[in-house]
């Protein structure tokens, strides 16, 4: 089983090592990443299961992601 989950939100743009912006690489493209890594190895691990957790904290932020 995979479970892929993750929440970093920052108070000021930041990207990455790799040049994206810090909560898409680690709320998406970590996630995305490390499934592709992983599937041969859990398709043969079968019966396996990938679980993505996600939240509603995005409606916390009612004005928007203000980067400063």
């Amino acid at each position: 089983m995979l479970v892929n989950n993750a929440g970093g939100v920052w108070t000021r743009r930041q990207l990455t090592a790799q040049g994206f912006e810090q909560t898409f690489g680690v709320n998406h493209l970590g996630h995305f990443l490390l499934t592709a890594l992983l599937l041969e190895r859990i398709k043969a691990s079968a019966p396996a299961r990938i679980i993505n957790v996600s939240s509603a904290g995005h409606h916390m932020a009612w004005g928007g992601m203000r980067f400063r």
